[in-house]
């Protein structure tokens, strides 16, 4: 009965988890197509070049404290209100720091517009800290389902004032006030539905415990994000506003997949895994089941992304966007990794070897910083296929470090993932030429983009079902199973 309970609360965490995200992310999308054709492409750049700073400094906020409360076997209110204060305090300082350090960030980039962007953008870190502990505890109670109802509200009412702005003529403010918006309203809805509140209960000497874990995730955190920030900074810096804008909408749309994969995964597994650590059979098998999972799902999304790029972005954001679609296309190459190096961490964060995986992240750090070598010898195109390339290296390496500390098989890791790139790229070959040849035989208008891309799109699907079929005969009985159920509701109707 234990099992199924367990089995329960994980697909129901799933559920809330994605139904919160695809909500969210639904309306953040429509709003994105609104306001991507109410402003410019170097709007969102200068943003983005403004967030890159305070996106790094925002990481002090959390400090790893919340993975450690997620992961931690027995926490009390003591706990909660030490972290609690403890990130306020940073976040306020931080924000002061930024208001008098925005003159340089402007100057940096030899413009007086990010100057003000920072200045706005620096209160989102103080907000953010307000709900740092709040949103430890309902992950760490599985109660997806009032974060899923935060995350739609806090979209849908940022979204609102984007676009009122946006048509009211405030240009680039106008994501200002869309990002700050939505980080209140988040706020207020996790406090309002928590049962929690914080008291008179600081402890130093707790916050000192809770850091032992923490302190580990936070600096592994640190590195990773503050490289993802610099890419930003060196494309703003080294090439215009424009590119950067063109980069954040591929990544944006990028994003916006990772976030039903790595993101729902890494929000559920890490309590689900903790659960698991002492249980040792168990937990290898249910990693195996959801990473074999995940890599087959990622490899024919990004496919089909791959085939419906140019209309996706083209149709949606308009032909101003056009310079994304490569972007778009190339970067989607490496979409298997993050869903996967995400389950990897998750592991080992579950079993308190937080540790180990900062030590590792400094060795994928280390890579992560040569595309950016690429990029400013060779340009912008080959700091792009660098990206790809470093990705795969460092989920190698994660394959076998992780592997190795936790007892899974490097062996068996790259027949269970990487068996999927293999039918990725012979179903990718032929749906590729087929769509280019049947490109040139209809034309370039709009009809005859949805033609191409369907025929395209229709070949891959059934080269990379039936060839996932043959390789992995439970793929065939999963997609019966679920053709079945979608036909016995069908026929109910």
């Amino acid at each position: 009965m234990e099992n199924e309970i367990s089995a329960k609360d994980q697909a129901s965490a799933m559920g809330w988890t994605f139904l919160g995200d695809f909500s969210r992310q639904g309306v953040m999308f429509l709003v994105s197509i609104v306001l991507a054709r109410l402003l410019l492409p170097t709007d969102f750049g200068l943003v983005g070049m403004a967030m890159g700073f305070i996106s790094i400094l925002n990481l002090l906020v959390d400090g790893g404290f919340s993975k450690a409360l997620i992961q931690a076997k027995t926490v009390d209110a003591v706990s909660f209100d030490s972290v609690f204060y403890f990130n306020l305090f940073i976040g306020v300082l931080i924000m002061v720091g930024l208001y008098f350090l925005a003159p340089s960030i402007g100057a940096f980039y030899q413009n007086d517009t990010i100057t003000e962007l920072a200045r706005w953008l620096s209160l989102l870190v103080p907000i953010s800290a307000l709900s740092v502990v709040h949103t430890a505890i309902f992950t760490r109670e599985l109660r997806f389902k009032e974060l899923g109802i935060r995350s739609f509200i806090a979209g849908l009412g940022g979204g609102v004032v984007g676009v009122v702005m946006a048509l009211a003529g405030f240009g680039v403010y106008a994501l200002v006030g869309q990002s700050l918006t939505g980080a209140l309203l988040g706020v207020i809805i996790l406090w309002w539905a928590a049962d929690w509140s914080p008291g008179q209960g600081f402890s130093y000497s707790r916050l000192r415990e809770i850091s032992n874990f923490g302190k580990f995730v936070f600096a592994a955190n640190f590195l990773s994000r503050s490289i993802s920030e610099i890419y930003v900074l060196f494309i703003g810096k080294l090439f215009n506003p424009a590119t950067v804008g063109f980069f954040a909408r591929s990544q944006s749309l990028s994003q916006l997949m990772i976030r039903y994969t790595s993101g729902i995964v890494m929000r559920v597994y890490l309590p689900v895994f903790s659960k698991l650590q002492s249980e040792e059979e168990k937990f290898k098998e249910l990693f195996f089941r959801v990473t074999g999972l995940t890599a087959w799902a990622t490899f024919l999304l990004s496919g089909l992304l791959i085939l419906s790029a140019e209309l996706i972005i083209v149709t949606l954001f308009g032909d101003q966007w056009r310079p994304s679609v490569r972007i778009f296309q190339i970067l989607m190459f490496s979409f298997f990794n993050y869903p996967i190096n995400s389950l990897l961490i998750n592991a080992l964060l579950a079993k308190g070897l937080s540790r180990n995986n900062f030590h590792y992240n400094l060795l994928r750090s280390m890579l992560r910083l040569t595309p950016l070598f690429f990029g400013w010898l060779y340009g912008f195109k080959s700091f792009l296929i660098g990206l790809v390339a470093i990705s795969y290296l460092g989920t190698l390496m994660n394959n076998w470090l992780v592997g190795r500390d936790l007892g899974f098989s490097f062996w068996r890791q790259i027949k269970e993932f990487y068996q999927w790139l293999g039918v990725l790229v012979i179903a990718l070959l032929p749906a590729g030429i087929l769509h280019f040849c049947v490109k040139d035989f209809f034309g370039a208008d709009a009809g005859a983009k949805w033609v191409t891309t369907s025929i395209s799109v229709v070949l891959f699907l059934l080269l990379y079902i039936g060839l996932s079929c043959l390789i992995q005969p439970a793929i065939k009985l999963v997609l019966f199973k679920v053709f079945s159920q979608i036909k016995e509701k069908i026929n109910r109707k």
